[in-house]
């Protein structure tokens, strides 16, 4: 069997306390991994806040509820 495509994009933050508590000159500068299950970044499978630990351009995979996905970065 073979794992499934994700695809991942660095997005704006969405994540309400940020929002909320951070500065704006450092609010600009947070950004979270969004994960996509299409290309065209339509339908959204998970969400990586600014604030935890998430994969960067160097991970190829990825662990979704318990099953390792394969990682195509898309641009930002």
């Amino acid at each position: 069997m073979t794992a499934l495509t994700l695809y991942a994009r660095h997005e704006p933050t969405t994540d309400p306390v940020c929002l909320h508590y951070c500065p704006p000159a450092q609010l600009s500068a947070l950004r979270d991994v969004a994960l996509y299950r299409d290309r065209q970044a339509t339908k959204q499978v998970a969400r990586f806040a600014a604030f935890q630990t998430r994969p960067d351009r160097r991970n190829r995979y990825v662990r979704i509820n318990c099953y390792r996905r394969n990682l195509v970065w898309l641009e930002d």
